[in-house]
């Protein structure tokens, strides 16, 4: 199987490109820090169609923390001085925002009305989770308050990375325990 996880930042804006099948495609860059040596970072070339491209290209800037879950492609080029390179594109299926898009100061929420003050923004779902709207005890509506929307953005649901419960319902409660139950392990 071969799926990749980056968390990173992103190196620069996203750039939408037309390939010459003429499908609409985002290419971006994600500078990872090394675990053991903080004096590298490593930077992963990305790759991105469909919405996951749309949702790039709309709210991804420049240093935005991001996780982004793919596959990584095996390509070779021809560099500037014609010598041939290896190298790995990481193709994206979908993607979360982990940080505040700074270019989005005063956001609106869905229905176009600005935000009431003092209302602030609650995660909610994983990767492709869909966008949810959450209320306040005072009945402000919580936008995404310059956040990209909220699930993630785009991609296939995955059932484990970043799936935190937001949203969800409650689990049922545990079976209680009758009573003479014996409170010893059955076994040594």
């Amino acid at each position: 199987m071969n799926n990749i996880v980056i968390e990173g930042r992103l190196a620069q804006d996203p750039e939408t490109k037309q390939t010459q099948n003429g499908k609409m495609m985002t290419t971006f860059n994600i500078a990872c820090d090394r675990q053991y040596d903080k004096e590298h970072v490593d930077f992963f070339h990305c790759l991105s169609f469909g919405q996951v491209a749309d949702y790039m290209a709309k709210y991804g800037t420049t240093g935005m923390s991001i996780i982004a879950v793919g596959s990584a492609q095996i390509v070779n080029y021809q560099d500037k001085n014609g010598q041939r390179q290896t190298g790995i594109n990481v193709m994206v299926n979908s993607v979360k925002f982990l940080s505040r898009n700074p270019k989005m100061e005063n956001p609106q929420n869905q229905n176009g009305q600005q935000q009431p003050a003092g209302g602030r923004t609650q995660a909610s779902g994983g990767y492709g989770n869909g966008q949810r709207q959450q209320t306040t005890g005072g009945g402000y509506s919580q936008n995404n308050n310059g956040y990209a929307p909220r699930g993630g953005g785009y991609g296939h649901q995955q059932n484990g990375y970043g799936n935190n419960g937001y949203g969800q319902p409650a689990a049922p409660d545990f079976m209680s325990v009758p009573d003479g139950m014996d409170d010893e392990i059955p076994f040594n």
